[in-house]
């Protein structure tokens, strides 16, 4: 045989050779459905499996928008020996709910240079039961539903109609998420908590667990509530001959040692459930869109005093009941607005204006949504302090709110009528023709003996006058110097009256807390009030308090809010009484052991709502 014969067939055999180990070294890539017929709101995983040396790169799961959605990708590789030959294998399980009904095409789908072939899944045409009434006609179709209902559906731009939904669950539910309603042309907020009970339809038990949300359409027209989404993970019983994908891609091995939802890590539940015949499953379902038909403001309403309502009354309260008022004295007048089918952020503020004779002290009003005789209202309360500072009558004007009445179909005014007020003296204290008390500048000066307002009303020389003058800045400047000493020195000691102007430490919460407490053992009106208002603005930062009523409003304690209450009754006394800290800090400190943890809003969440039975 010739060299060059020789030379072509080690080429012939060569070209052979590398076309039979071709396929075993090019990647081997299919595509498998768990089940090709689901019900409608019922989730399909999707296996793609791709063997051998691999292109590195992700699935382009982008044709899949056009008939689902995807609710999670995840993905495991592994590597085996066998007779010292190296298989490698990276599976993708992407989570699918059906957009719609009928039959659907799973489209070939790119994996580096190589696609997919097509898949079919049929879809079942009855979708799952949008309310309780289509769930007792067709009790078995569906064990996860939402329930969308409005109160009004006809409401007047800026009324409010309320959003309830309901999640209605039948099976065990691992986990799920309810998304938050996305209106164009509407604020929504949340109203309260979530509420949970249980209800039997067609025979069969759901838990149901209803959440509630204000809708106050912003322009008058059509506004659409689009469907709301709740992405949920069940609970469900299954053979154990029928686990996962079967056919080409079955696998004992990975079969029993991997999770649900193809994570390279098993979870001991996953493990447990498996071999005990259990499985999760995933799935998507969705509300019923609602239209709204929103009315305008009728003809010559004004617009400045637009306030549709189904209802609206005005109360107040006193603490204590003003029989009669002194000079000096503090006391609380609570406004209260009620509403029905308004929003709290719809109410109007409540300050009074200014009254001779008086000063006001208002504190942060507060607003909530109550259930009253099976309605939902809106509340929200102004409280102000009021201490006279001159006797007298004191004339209160009337307090009025313009609102529409949606029923009757009318403009009305809701009203507090004016109130008149007797101011007598301050006990102990000067006539009625006695002046306002003075001012924190002049009540430093010693007080005056009797023949030296006489004196004073009398011609007297310059000269005479100004040596009076400087005489008595001295005995100010001296009296304040001394005064001053004696509290640093208290100060210094630890002993009762030191009255820092600001609160010593660091700005720590814990520091704050220090100088309140010594605050309140030194029966310092002044520095506990700053230091309280100190501490507040330490730990709320998120919403700092300006004020010590608002420290109260953050702890949420009655008896912290009463002790408050005589704290600036305290302050704002122009007779100067006695105070006591030691009640302060006892409710400060019950406060702050009770004080309730924020949870994060907006979140839509539900775990500790659904138990797994």
């Amino acid at each position: 045989m010739t060299p060059t014969r020789r030379s072509r067939r080690l080429l012939a055999t060569a070209v052979c050779v590398a076309a039979l180990a071709a396929p075993a070294l090019a990647a081997n890539l299919e595509a498998q459905l768990d089940r090709t017929h689901v019900e409608a709101g019922e989730s399909v995983q999707l296996l793609i499996r791709e063997q051998g040396s691999g292109s590195g790169t992700e699935p382009d799961l982008s044709p899949l928008s056009r008939d689902f959605d995807v609710l999670d990708v995840s993905q495991s590789q592994r590597t085996e020996i066998r007779n010292f030959d190296v298989q490698r294998t990276h599976d993708w399980v992407v989570t699918l709910s059906p957009r719609r009904s009928g039959r659907l095409e799973i489209p070939p789908l790119q994996v580096g240079s190589e696609r997919t072939q097509a898949l079919a899944l049929e879809v079942g045409g009855a979708s799952a039961p949008n309310d309780a009434s289509d769930l007792a006609a067709e009790p078995t179709k569906s064990g996860v539903f939402v329930e969308a209902q409005v109160d009004d559906q006809h409401p007047f731009v800026q009324g409010r109609s309320v959003l309830t939904l309901r999640v209605f669950a039948r099976e065990g539910i691992v986990e799920a998420s309810l998304a938050e309603p996305e209106i164009q042309g509407a604020i929504v907020e949340r109203i309260g908590d979530d509420a949970r009970s249980e209800r039997t339809i067609g025979g069969e038990r759901f838990d149901v667990v209803e959440r509630r949300y204000s809708v106050v359409p912003q322009q008058s027209g059509q506004l659409e509530i689009p469907p709301v989404s709740l992405d949920a993970v069940v609970r469900e019983a299954a053979p154990r001959s029928n686990r996962g994908f079967g056919g080409a891609f079955a696998d004992p091995f990975h079969d029993f040692f991997g999770s649900g939802f193809g994570s390279a890590m098993p979870r001991m539940g996953s493990l447990i459930d498996q071999f005990f015949g259990s499985r999760s499953r995933r799935l998507r379902v969705h509300s019923d869109a609602i239209a709204l038909d929103v009315k305008p403001v009728p003809p010559g309403v004004d617009l400045a005093r637009w306030l549709p309502a189904h209802g609206l009354e005005l109360s107040e309260a006193w603490s204590p009941d003003p029989g009669t008022f002194h000079v000096g004295e503090q006391v609380t007048r609570t406004v209260t607005i009620r509403a029905a089918g308004v929003a709290p952020s719809q109410l109007p503020d409540l300050e009074g204006p200014r009254v001779d004779g008086l000063k006001q002290y208002a504190e942060p009003a507060t607003t909530a949504s109550r259930e009253i005789a099976g309605s939902l209202w809106s509340v929200k309360q102004q409280a102000s302090v009021l201490v006279p500072t001159q006797p007298g009558t004191l004339e209160l004007p009337a307090v009025e709110i313009a609102w529409y009445d949606v029923q009757a179909k009318e403009p009305r005014t809701a009203t507090l009528p004016a109130r008149t007020l007797e101011v007598l003296p301050a006990p102990g204290g000067a006539g009625p023709d006695t002046p306002a008390p003075a001012t924190s500048a002049d009540t430093s000066a010693p007080d005056a003996a009797p023949g030296a307002a006489a004196v004073a009303t009398a011609p007297l020389d310059w000269r005479l006058a100004a040596a009076i003058g400087a005489a008595i800045g001295a005995a100010v400047s001296a009296g304040a110097l001394l005064v001053r000493g004696r509290r640093r020195r208290r100060a210094a000691d630890g002993g009762p009256g030191a009255s820092p102007a600001t609160p010593p430490g660091d700005g720590r919460p814990r520091s704050l807390a220090a100088a309140f407490e010594q605050a309140c053992r030194s029966n310092d009106p002044a520095a506990a009030a700053v230091a309280l208002v100190a501490w507040g603005r330490a730990c709320f930062a998120d919403a700092a308090p300006n004020t010590v009523g608002e420290v109260a409003d953050r702890l949420g304690a009655p008896a912290l809010r009463a002790e408050i209450e005589a704290l600036n009754a305290v302050r704002y006394s122009a007779a100067g009484s006695a105070w006591q800290g030691d009640a302060l800090l006892a409710a400060w400190r019950a406060a702050r052991e009770r004080k309730p943890a924020r949870a994060p809003r907006g979140s839509g969440s539900l775990p500790a709502l659904y138990p797994t039975r």
